[in-house]
Parts: structure tokens; C-alpha cells; sequence
């Protein structure tokens, strides 16, 4: 509690007599002139460490939710991501497969065209040669 000045005051009167200004001046700076120059008693800091304590247990338990609640949060995206990255592996498998089904498919196109282009190149060449056998025959005749 602090000192009225009144009693400071008559403190000073009383102790300077015997102390001097300086010991008594450095005897009362010990006590509060006004309410919030008071001095922390045990009992009160004790209380207020207990709250400060109480307030930090508070704080972490609340921490530790919110944790949990975001790592359950990051779980589920993940999960999320994992399905959608399975699912668009899924659609590429089948999309390669059916490039694969149609280059085989253009590839047996191709090589049918080039067989009929062959085999006609082949019969107008039997045919020419048959034609010049025949012109050279009736040559030499």
C-alpha cells in the first residue's frame, strides 16, 4: 500500500534527527509514494505467475487443436491430390493405349496401300516387259 504524503511526511520528521536528509530520503524511496509505485508481494506475483501459467497450458492446448486440425486438414487435401494424380495416370494409360491401338491401326492402313501400290508397279512392269518381249519378237521375225 502506498504512503499518504502526510505520512511520509511525518516519517521524514521523525527519522531525519536521527538518520540525516540522505538516509532518510533513500528510507522512504523504499515505500510507494502512489498506488502504482506499489512493491509485488509474494503472495501477488505467485498469483499472477499461476494465471500467466494458466493462460499458457490455455494457449497450448489450443495450439495443439489447431494443429490437429490443420494436419487433418493437409491429410485430406493430400489424399485429394493422390486420388486426382491416380485418376489422370488412369486417363493417360488409356489415352496411350489408344494411340497405340491407332498407330497400329494406320500402320496395317499404310503398309496394305504400299502392298496394292507394289503389286500394281510389279503387274504394269510385268505387263511392259511382256509388251517389249512381244515387240522384239515381232522385230526379229
Amino acid at each position: 500500500m502506498a504512503l499518504s504524503q502526510k505520512h511520509r511526511n511525518a516519517l521524514f520528521v521523525h527519522f531525519v534527527g536521527q538518520l540525516g536528509d540522505d538516509v532518510t530520503e533513500a528510507f522512504l524511496a523504499e515505500f510507494p509514494a502512489r498506488e502504482g509505485d506499489e512493491l509485488v508481494t509474494r503472495a501477488h506475483q505467485r498469483a499472477e505467475f499461476a494465471e500467466m501459467r494458466r493462460e499458457m497450458a490455455e494457449f497450448r492446448g489450443e495450439m495443439r487443436t489447431e494443429m490437429a486440425q490443420f494436419r487433418a486438414e493437409v491429410r485430406t487435401e493430400m489424399a485429394e491430390v493422390r486420388a486426382e494424380m491416380a485418376e489422370l495416370r488412369a486417363d493417360v494409360r488409356t489415352e496411350n493405349a489408344q494411340l497405340r491401338t491407332d498407330m497400329v491401326a494406320l500402320a496395317a492402313a499404310t503398309n496394305r496401300r504400299l502392298t496394292t501400290v507394289v503389286l500394281g508397279a510389279t503387274g504394269l512392269i510385268i505387263t511392259a516387259g511382256g509388251v517389249m518381249t512381244t515387240l522384239v519378237v515381232a522385230a526379229v521375225r
